[in-house]
């Protein structure tokens, strides 16, 4: 048998969610390119979908997914990686040519 509980709503859940609420409605969230400073991309790639983050400053630039078609999906781990990079450094070739950039694949299991 379930026991009935009434919830109490106290001073640190209300904290917690003012923080969420913060968080949820902070703009923007996503910020404009400096071109005189370094960009990250970072690459990950699963079974149905790869995927990409450009960052600057630790802030995220922009981001890029892709669904994998049938044949891609069973390539292995490393050639889905290594898609993934392409495929972002394709789409954000017009950020970063002629630029040093870092790009770090992520292996997932």
């Amino acid at each position: 048998m379930k026991s009935f509980k009434i919830y109490e709503w106290d001073e640190a859940c209300h904290e917690t969610f003012e923080t969420l609420k913060g968080i949820l409605v902070k703009t923007p969230m996503l910020k404009l390119p400096d071109f005189d400073k370094k960009f990250k991309i970072h690459c990950d790639a699963y079974d149905f979908v790869i995927k990409g983050v450009l960052i600057e400053d630790g802030r995220l630039v922009a981001f890029e997914n892709k669904k994998l078609n049938e044949i891609e999906q069973r390539w292995p781990t490393h050639g889905k990686e290594m898609w993934a990079m392409i495929h972002c450094l394709k789409t954000w070739g017009h950020y970063i040519r002629s630029k040093d950039v870092w790009c770090r694949p992520t292996m997932s299991p």
